[in-house]
């Protein structure tokens, strides 16, 4: 059991070969329950999620949001 869901998607990387970086697109959901993880089913999952639209939504929203705050802490810094 882990109080998140970063931990168990770490792992699902590592037991894939699938590079850190991708952690977030394996997080857990609340109460979600994986049984049987493995490469290929962790690979496939992968796959899933980066392709679904949800995801490249999320993904853009968090690139607009990144370039408003760098925005921002320009600004501060001129202040």
């Amino acid at each position: 059991i882990f109080p998140d869901g970063t931990s168990p998607a770490l792992l699902s990387c590592l037991i894939a070969g699938i590079p850190l970086k991708n952690t977030h697109a394996l997080n857990f959901m609340p109460g979600e329950l994986r049984l049987g993880v493995n490469m290929e089913n962790a690979r496939q999952l992968l796959d899933e999620r980066i392709s679904s639209p949800l995801y490249t939504e999320a993904i853009s929203m968090g690139q607009e949001e990144l370039v408003a705050l760098r925005k921002e802490e320009e600004q501060m810094k001129l202040l």
